[in-house]
C-alpha cells in the first residue's frame, strides 16, 4: 500500500518517517538548511517476500500546499500527525479537509513528539483530535502515541502499518486492477547510460516491460525499457504501487514532460479542457461560490487555473455540493471518478473537492434539465447499472465509445458491458450507439413512416432525403444517427435508394396499370441501347406513347430511380451508368 503523510509544519513528519524507515526524506539542499520539507519525499518499510509499503512524506507548510496536493492524491492511506506540544493547528485543518474531500477512508493519527510534554498534555490532546476528526473520514481511525526521537510508540505504529497492508479485509495488494494503465508523473530525470525515468503512482491498469505507451498531449510512441516497483526492480507494476518506468523512443526529451503529465496505454483518452463534475464545498462559513469563479484545479499530480461553472442555480453556498463543469486553462489528463481539489484564486485556501462525472460534455447546453438528469445517472460507480440507467433515459441512444472512454475500460471490461446489458448497438459516423431494443424500434418506425409520409405526398419526391431524416432526429440525437439507422434499415431490406434519398422496399415498384405496361417497353428500349443514352422523342417513337405521358412517366420513374437523367432530354438505366 501507499502511505502519506499530512499535517501541521515543524509538527514531526519527516523524523517520524525516518524512525519508521530508517530514511530521510529530505533530500533537497535547501530542505537540509532550513530544517523545512518543501517537496514531497519517498521511503519504502519492507514487509516480507520482497514486498514494501511506500511511504510519501509531503510538506507541511501553507505555502507548498500544491506539494503536499500532489502526494496525498494517490494513496490509500494517510498517517495524519500532530505535534502533542502544538495541538491541532491551521494546516492539520486543511489537511485533514483534504483528505476527506479525496475520500481517503484509511488512516491512523499519530501524536507526535511525546517526550516534550507531561501525560496529561498529551491526554488533552487526543480529546481536542477526536473532536477535530468527529464528521469526518478518520473519525474511527486509531491513535498512535509517539516519540520519534526517543524511539516511543514507533514499533508499535510499524507494526500497525505491516499488519494493516496484508489484512485481508483492507488488502490493498489485492484489490482489482481496472481500466487502462494511467501514472500521473510526479519526477523525471536522466540518468547517464540509463536514460528518461519517471516516477509517480499508478492510478489503474497494470504494465509490463516492454510494453508501448504514450504520454498524454503527445504524439509519442514510447516502450518501457525497464520499470521498479516499490523501488525494487521488477517485470510488472499495477495499480497502487509506486512505480518507476525507464522510457525510450523517437523524440523523447525531458521538457515534453512535466509533474502532472500522465504516461499512459494508447487507449485511454486525450487531456480535456473541460469536464462535468460534482463539487463539494467546504464549510468555512465563506460567502457562495459564484458562477465562473476563477480558481486552482488540483488533479492527481497536476495544477492547473480553471474556473467553475455552476450547473445548478447561480452559485453553491458554504458546505454544499452541486453539479459544476470545470473549465481549464491547460488541457488535464481526467477520467470519471478522478478526485481533484480546487483553491482559491490566490492559491491560499482550499476551497473544496470533488469526484469528475464525464469529460465529454456537450459543447451547447451544459445546464438544461436533461443535461443535469443525465449527470445525476451517469454519477453511479458501476458501470452496468449506469448503462442501463442511461439507455432507459435516452431514446435517442447512448453513445458507447464515449461511454467505454469516459470510464477508461479495458476490452474486457466492455466486452463484459456488452454481455450484462441487452441493447441494439449500431455503427455510425458519430461512433457505436447503444439503444434499448424497444426505443430502436421506436426510432426505426419514426423513419418509415416519414419515408412513407412523403411518398403518400403529392407534392414530395418518393426518395426522401438524408438530410430530411436527420433533421428529424435533430435536437435528440447527432446527425449521425439517421444515417445509421438507414444503413441498418438497408441492410434489413426494409428501405431501397431512391433518386435524391429512400423509399420504402413495399412501394418502390408500385405502379399503376398504364405506368406498368410503359415502364416495361421503355425498359426494354434502354436494356437494347447498350450504353448509349436515349432521348425522349426516340423513347416516344419506340413506345408509340403521347410526349406527355412519357415526360410525366420519366419524372416519376426518375425518383424511384429506375431510370437516371444525364439532362431534361436523355435518360439511361442506373445500371448502365
Amino acid at each position: 500500500m501507499i502511505i502519506a503523510t499530512a499535517g501541521h509544519v515543524d509538527h514531526g513528519k519527516t523524523r517520524l518517517v525516518k524512525a519508521l524507515t530508517g530514511v530521510d526524506t529530505d533530500t533537497l539542499a535547501e530542505e537540509k538548511k532550513r530544517g523545512l520539507t518543501i517537496d514531497i519525499g519517498f521511503a519504502y518499510l519492507p514487509v516480507k517476500d520482497n514486498e514494501a509499503i511506500g511511504i510519501i512524506d509531503v510538506p507541511g507548510h501553507d505555502r507548498f500546499i500544491r506539494n503536499a496536493l500532489c502526494g496525498l492524491a494517490a494513496t490509500d492511506f494517510v498517517l495524519l500527525v500532530i505535534a502533542a506540544d502544538d495541538g491541532p493547528m491551521p494546516q492539520t485543518r486543511e489537511h485533514l479537509s483534504i483528505i476527506d474531500l479525496l475520500d481517503i477512508g484509511h488512516a491512523a493519527v499519530v501524536i507526535s513528539k511525546i517526550d516534550r510534554v507531561a501525560a496529561a498534555r498529551i491526554a488533552e490532546v487526543e480529546y481536542l483530535t477526536r473532536q477535530l476528526l468527529r464528521g469526518t473520514k478518520l473519525e474511527q481511525a486509531p491513535l498512535f502515541a509517539v516519540s520519534a526521537s526517543d524511539n516511543i510508540g514507533v514499533d508499535a505504529l510499524r507494526n500497525f502499518l505491516i499488519e494493516k497492508s496484508g489484512s485481508k479485509t483492507n488488502s490493498f495488494d489485492n484489490k482489482p486492477v481496472n481500466n487502462n494503465f494511467r501514472l500521473c508523473v510526479d519526477r523525471n530525470f536522466e540518468i547517464n547510460g540509463v536514460g528518461f525515468i519517471v516516477t509517480g503512482t499508478i492510478f489503474s491498469g497494470e504494465i509490463e516491460v516492454d510494453e508501448k505507451v504514450t504520454i498524454k498531449g503527445t504524439e509519442m510512441n514510447l516502450r518501457v525499457r525497464g520499470l521498479r516497483v516499490q523501488s525494487k526492480p521488477s517485470a510488472h507494476g499495477r495499480q497502487g504501487q509506486r512505480c518507476a518506468l525507464n522510457l525510450s523512443g523517437s523524440g523523447l526529451r525531458k521538457d515534453l514532460i512535466r509533474r502532472g503529465s500522465w504516461v499512459t496505454s494508447a487507449r485511454v483518452p486525450a487531456p480535456v479542457i473541460r469536464f462535468d463534475a460534482r463539487l463539494r464545498l467546504l464549510n468555512q462559513g465563506a460567502r457562495p461560490l459564484a458562477h465562473w469563479t476563477p480558481v486552482h484545479l488540483h488533479l492527481a499530480a497536476c495544477e492547473v487555473t480553471a474556473r467553475i461553472a455552476v450547473l445548478e442555480g447561480k452559485d453553491i453556498s458554504s458546505g454544499s455540493t452541486a453539479l459544476v463543469q470545470i473549465v481549464t486553462d491547460q488541457a488535464v489528463g481526467a477520467v470519471f471518478g478522478d478526485r481533484f481539489i480546487i483553491r482559491d484564486q490566490s492559491a491560499r485556501t482550499t476551497l473544496g473537492g470533488g469526484r469528475v462525472i464525464d469529460i465529454f460534455p456537450p459543447r451547447r447546453g451544459r445546464a438544461r434539465g436533461e443535461r443535469i438528469t443525465w449527470l445525476n445517472n451517469m454519477d453511479h460507480g458501476d458501470a452496468v447499472e449506469t448503462l442501463k440507467h442511461l439507455l432507459n433515459l435516452c431514446p435517442g441512444g447512448v453513445n458507447l465509445d464515449l461511454f467505454f472512454a469516459n470510464r477508461n475500460l479495458t476490452d474486457s471490461e466492455e466486452s463484459t458491458i456488452y454481455g450484462a446489458v441487452a441493447m441494439t448497438v449500431v455503427s455510425t459516423d458519430d461512433g457505436l450507439i447503444g439503444f434499448l431494443r424497444t426505443s430502436w424500434e421506436a426510432l426505426c418506425s419514426r423513419i418509415l413512416g416519414e419515408i412513407e409520409r412523403a411518398q403518400n405526398s403529392a407534392r414530395a419526391a418518393v426518395g426522401l432525403p438524408l438530410s430530411s431524416l436527420e433533421m428529424l432526429l435533430v435536437p435528440e440525437s447527432g446527425k449521425g444517427l439517421a444515417k445509421g439507422i438507414v444503413d441498418e434499415l438497408l441492410g434489413q431490406s426494409m428501405i431501397v435508394p431512391a433518386a435524391g434519398g429512400y423509399c420504402l422496399a413495399t412501394q418502390q415498384t408500385r405502379m399503376n396499370l398504364e405506368d406498368d405496361s410503359l415502364w416495361k417497353s421503355i425498359d426494354v428500349s434502354l436494356s437494347n441501347s447498350g450504353l448509349k443514352p436515349m432521348s425522349v422523342a426516340e423513347l416516344v417513337l419506340e413506345t408509340r406513347a403521347d410526349k406527355r405521358t412519357v415526360i410525366s412517366f420519366l419524372s416519376r420513374a426518375s425518383h424511384r430511380g429506375l431510370v437516371t437523367r444525364l439532362s431534361p432530354s436523355l435518360v439511361t438505366k442506373p445500371q448502365t451508368l
